[in-house]
């Protein structure tokens, strides 16, 4: 078997060769038809009910008054759908008759980037053989590879596909581990949709809503679409935990270290990789956690569920689009860019950031250890200035004051001309806010610092960094939702 050249049509021979046959011919029919029979997706009953359970069912046409809806790893538009169906169907006959190195087209139905396929150069359909053709098509229908979907500015959803290239050889591994999570217990819950309710004069009307599947198709999807990709990862390694088969999982993360991974939808494709670093933090079992966390970061005067404000909703996407950057990136530009939004993060995100610093910009250990206490200290001043001022009545008084004086703290750290002057001017201004002293772990950073042995923008960072993760925090009840909280004061280093 000759590899083909394509990452697209590669994934589709991994998925024809990845277990020995007889007859590919008739192999390649059985993958085709599956891809028709995963077609849809379908709810079960809805009528008076708030949930309801889906299952793939095997329709040409949606109705998503009715529950159908094309599945999110139908590599196409609802629009072209129908395109689609009918080249797979005369796919399917032809296997029956022609030979696998004859030739026929390759449209766009079959090969969503069929103009990166025929390199730009024209616009006419380029031909290659049935059997690549045939394995483009396969991609393109099959369940067996991580997608989502997710509206559009157009209020359409786009469903796209995350298709990595490797090796037939590492493909069918990566393969044979994505089968084994589609049909485990975890991915059950993936398929279970909310109902909504509609009150009219003269009856109710239900209508079913996109399961959760859409989100991702594999365990524990990210909630925003921009963390999809970096969600596979982590979903990998998570999951393997869970079934104890964190060796096989291993082998496919480590194949992914460097590797090009592509997001495909209908007319585009975009290419990205994940530094080592961050595939060996799903490999500890690290990556979910900050995924969540990134999810749960608080922008500063700005809240991901204030749903009404469209310029709130546009801000967290940017700003879930500039984490992913950063993970995948994992420079300092993308590190520079998360970090210009002004926020407070999950104090869980301190493992990304010691990971960054040690291994992307060689700062010893110790002294990003000791600048992380020193940014407890000043997130707790800024608490405990916000606290102790009486005008602050309520959580949300404290909340909002707290943020203003975290703003207050940076805008002397970004001021600093040098090393010396940006420890003055931030542990002056917090110690005044605080009536605090800042701890005696921070000394080894300030002398680093003042002394320049520590870069200057280095030294912002870290201290900018470590500033934004909260302390602990005594959770009343839901902190996102209500956002009643108090603060547990009794230790501001956490380490």
């Amino acid at each position: 078997m000759m590899e083909f050249s394509h990452f697209y049509s590669r994934y589709g021979q991994a998925l024809l060769y990845e277990e020995p046959s007889e007859n590919y011919n008739e192999k390649a029919k059985e993958l085709l038809e599956l891809g028709l029979e995963h077609f849809r997706l379908k709810a079960g009953n809805f009528e008076g009910e708030e949930r309801t359970t889906y299952s793939y069912a095997r329709i040409k046409k949606g109705n998503p008054s009715k529950g159908v809806f094309l599945a999110p790893s139908i590599t196409i538009t609802d629009l072209k759908a129908s395109g689609l169906w009918k080249k797979s169907e005369e796919l399917i006959k032809m296997v029956e008759k022609f030979k696998f190195e004859d030739t026929t087209s390759i449209k766009q139905s079959i090969a969503p980037m069929t103009g990166e396929y025929n390199n730009g150069r024209s616009r006419h359909t380029p031909k290659s053989t049935l059997e690549e053709a045939v394995c483009n098509a396969i991609t393109t229908t099959s369940i067996y590879k991580p997608c989502i979907s997710f509206r559009g500015s157009d209020g359409k959803y786009n469903n796209y596909s995350i298709i990595p290239d490797l090796s037939v050889k590492e493909l069918q591994t990566f393969i044979a581990l994505f089968k084994r999570m589609l049909v485990s217990d975890a991915s059950k819950s993936l398929f279970i949709g909310s109902v909504s309710k509609e009150e009219k004069k003269s009856n109710t009307k239900y209508t079913p809503r996109r399961p959760e599947l859409f989100n991702g198709n594999f365990p524990n999807p990210p909630r925003s679409s921009y963390l999809a990709t970096i969600g596979v990862i982590a979903s990998i390694s998570e999951w393997a935990k869970e079934a104890k088969l964190t060796t096989w999982a291993n082998e496919v993360l480590d194949s992914l270290k460097g590797a090009t991974l592509y997001l495909i939808t209908y007319g585009d494709a975009k290419s990205f990789s994940y530094s080592h670093y961050v595939i060996d933090l799903a490999k500890d079992g690290k990556l979910r956690e900050i995924i969540d966390s990134i999810f749960y970061t608080q922008l500063f005067e700005k809240s991901r569920w204030n749903y009404s404000s469209k310029e709130d909703q546009i801000e967290y996407k940017k700003f879930d689009m500039f984490a992913s950057r950063f993970l995948q990136l994992f420079n300092r530009p993308a590190f520079n860019d998360f970090l210009a939004f002004r926020a407070e993060y999950p104090n869980e995100l301190k493992i990304l950031f010691t990971t960054y610093f040690t291994k992307m910009e060689k700062i010893p250990i110790e002294i990003v250890q000791s600048a992380k206490t020193l940014g407890s200290w000043l997130n707790y001043a800024a608490y405990l200035a916000a606290k102790n001022d009486k005008d602050n009545k309520t959580s949300d008084d404290i909340k909002k004051a707290k943020s203003k004086f975290l703003v207050e703290l940076e805008s002397s750290a970004f001021s600093a001309r040098r090393g010396d002057a940006l420890v003055f001017q931030v542990i002056r201004r917090a110690a005044l806010l605080s009536s605090s002293d800042a701890p005696a772990e921070a000394d080894l950073y300030i002398e680093k610092t003042c002394s320049g042995e520590l870069p200057l923008d280095s030294a912002k960072n870290l201290v900018i960094a470590f500033s934004r993760l909260r302390s602990k925090y005594i959770i009343k009840s839901d902190e996102y939702n209500s956002e009643n909280i108090t603060q547990d004061t009794s230790d501001y280093n956490e380490e």
